[in-house]
């Protein structure tokens, strides 16, 4: 008899994990991480124990920790690119005198440097730029990671 009760109690525990990873899908799609995030931790606690969590939650943190400095290091890379590029008397738009425009592209984050060939590329089609347009990139385009924001 125990056996049977071990086997419907994995059945169970297995269609709940699934439900849960359901729920934690629809959250982050619906743009709620955090209940995405406790359907995900309590799937772990069902498969792996309490335990796992706080591995789990370790490793999140560092992770969090190292985009961030990887991203004031990108944010440090743009204001050198920014700089560059408002002081660049070659543009058409520094002719114009319009040179704030890429100051402002910069600073809402709508546009992106390419650190192959430093042309300044609107976030949404920076992938498309460097499979495409990028005029220095051979074999399909570079990585993410080049991306300076």
């Amino acid at each position: 008899m125990e056996v049977m009760g071990d086997a419907n109690e994995d059945s169970n525990n297995e269609r709940c994990v699934k439900m849960l990873l359901k729920v934690a899908r629809s959250k982050i799609e619906g743009e709620s991480p955090d209940e995405a995030l406790a359907a995900l931790l309590h799937a772990v606690r069902i498969t792996q124990g309490e335990e796992a969590i706080f591995g789990i939650l370790d490793a999140a943190k560092k992770r969090a920790e190292d985009e961030a400095e990887n991203e004031d290091d990108s944010l440090e890379q743009a204001r050198r690119m920014s700089g560059m590029l408002l002081r660049d008397t070659n543009t058409m738009l520094y002719e114009r005198g319009e040179q704030t425009i890429l100051k402002d592209a910069f600073e809402d984050g709508s546009s992106v440097v390419c650190s192959v060939c430093s042309s300044l590329v609107p976030r949404v089609r920076y992938k498309q730029h460097q499979l495409y347009w990028c005029e220095n990139v051979t074999g399909g385009g570079s990585s993410d990671d080049e991306m300076r924001e």
